[in-house]
């Protein structure tokens, strides 16, 4: 199992890829989570996991069949 230990007070987290969180104690009250890039890139939020603020500027564009 992994251990996680967080403490995010604000800021930017940049990514031009994606995120997956499944943990239920990954909820941040504040910060900005930032998607960019011209690749595709996935979202997948389970298990209560949740994320304050969200920019997504990605070049491409697409659909879960």
């Amino acid at each position: 199992a992994y251990t996680l230990t967080d403490n995010i007070t604000g800021g930017t987290i940049r990514t031009a890829f994606g995120f997956s969180g499944n943990r239920a104690d990954f909820i941040p009250t504040s910060g900005i989570f930032e998607f960019y890039g011209t690749g595709d890139g996935t979202l997948y939020q389970s298990n209560g996991c949740t994320l304050n603020t969200v920019y997504i500027d990605k070049a491409t564009k697409g659909s879960i069949p």
